[in-house]
């Protein structure tokens, strides 16, 4: 009975979980379970027609935030990084899902096909907290997580299992299932596993029930039966998952979930090809596509190409370096370029010569949803939850930034946190014994 409710955790394709199990970081024994669902917006518990019992039985018994605002971009990668490190973006330098260093020629491109995105020169800058639990001796099994063999700061996890390219349901369950018996019999502290979309082509998604919400929301929009459908699905998880828990018996065991970013509503109309302003003769690199574009125009030509760009359309945004705003916390880093554009919300734009093909489709036929948008807009918002001994119980606590959840984390795990972005005032109070925490 307790595999096939374990199995039923496996559903949902878009999460990454981390059980974490540390024995001698801290005075009691301390379990962590972690759980990331991909692109689920901070308001989908209160979709038309869902009966989200799961949910309901995980806020009677643990604490939410009203909503977790991320890091701009919007994105996957900037915020996978957010939330392992507690560092913005131009902190820990994963500054989009596609990223070009001027200096050297590399790229780096979220679905990890080419040699360039496992150079150690993108990972060693800022620490995750995985590998940081591994050189404090909490054993750390990565499962699924592209790259997990890549050697950071010197160190990499004590277990790397590889990526599964478009697995199946039985496949991942297997190897979800020897991840927890792992920890079970402490063969390892720490269990990473994330669950990612492959790809952005629709006619990989036909199986709406197998369908993860991130995916749902920009195939079908944010407001469709399938994303409802896909919340249902995590919602089935989140009580199975508590079910699993509660049969475990251990009073140590705590659960936090949480998203990367929410997602807004797209009109196929609102397209804008920037190929129409420029010549991309004038450009030495354009990348990335959808909801900004970075533009490193060829020299003597930054001035010219800002102008087109800017007087070109009233709902694109253009910024010299120097003027993106300071609130992103983006604009402070080496890959960011000359020219950043960035649409309004629900539009998207389009160009020529893109190094991103997943975007490739856009032209022709756009999503009906988006991420990528200002990280100030109500539909950009994240979800954070937890459950568990440390935290209280039937709480809404105020919204809070997601580099802080990197202290949860290091909390609840006993790990010795980096320095980060986040402040311990921002998530005291969704703790039982504030003042029992370690240093941050």
């Amino acid at each position: 009975m307790q595999n096939m409710k374990l199995e039923r955790i496996l559903l949902v394709t878009t999460c990454f979980v981390i059980a974490s199990l540390n024995i001698n970081a801290v005075s009691k024994k301390s379990k962590l379970l972690f759980l990331l669902v991909d692109g689920f917006r901070w308001d989908y518990f209160d979709l038309p027609g869902a009966n989200l019992s799961g949910f309901d039985r995980l806020f009677q018994y643990g604490v939410r935030a009203q909503w977790m605002v991320p890091d701009f971009p919007t994105n996957s990668f900037p915020n996978y990084k957010s939330l392992e490190t507690g560092l913005h973006v131009e902190g820990h330098g994963f500054v989009g899902n596609y990223m070009w260093d001027e200096s050297t020629g590399n790229h780096f491109e979220l679905p990890m096909s080419e040699q360039s995105s496992f150079l150690s020169s993108w990972w060693d800058v800022e620490e995750p907290f995985y590998i940081t639990a591994d050189r404090q001796g909490i054993r750390t099994g990565l499962f699924n997580v592209r790259g997990c063999d890549i050697i950071i700061n010197g160190v990499v996890p004590s277990l790397c299992e590889p990526f599964l390219d478009n697995s199946s349901t039985a496949s991942v369950s297997l190897q979800l299932q020897h991840a927890l018996e792992m920890l079970q019999h402490d063969q390892i502290d720490i269990a990473y596993r994330r669950y990612t979309h492959i790809t952005y082509e629709l006619h990989l998604w036909k199986n709406v029930y197998h369908m993860n919400v991130d995916t749902a929301g920009h195939n079908f929009g944010p407001n469709s039966k399938e994303v409802e459908a896909a919340v249902t699905e995590v919602d089935a998880v989140v009580s199975e998952l508590l079910d699993v828990i509660e049969s475990i018996g251990d009073p140590h065991i705590s659960l936090v979930l949480v998203s990367d970013h929410g997602m807004t509503s797209v009109d196929q109309t609102h397209k804008i090809n920037i190929s129409e302003a420029i010549d991309i003769r004038d450009v030495r690199k354009i990348l990335d596509s959808g909801t900004q574009t970075l533009i490193w125009p060829q020299p003597g030509k930054t001035e010219q190409v800002y102008n087109r760009l800017r007087e070109f359309h009233k709902n694109l945004k253009v910024f010299n370096r120097a003027d993106i705003l300071d609130r992103w916390f983006f604009k402070k880093h080496s890959l960011i370029p000359p020219i950043f554009v960035t649409a309004d919300k629900g539009w998207y734009i389009v160009h020529q010569n893109k190094v991103d093909e997943s975007y490739a489709s856009l032209i022709a036929k756009p999503w009906h949803g988006n991420h990528g948008f200002d990280n100030d807009d109500l539909d950009m918002m994240a979800i954070f939850a937890a459950y568990g001994p440390d935290f209280k119980k039937n709480v809404v606590v105020k919204p809070f930034s997601i580099v802080n959840v990197y202290q949860v984390i290091c909390h609840v795990a006993g790990i010795k946190p980096h320095p980060h972005n986040g402040t311990w005032n921002a998530v005291q109070d969704m703790f039982v014994e504030q003042e029992l925490h370690t240093e941050l």
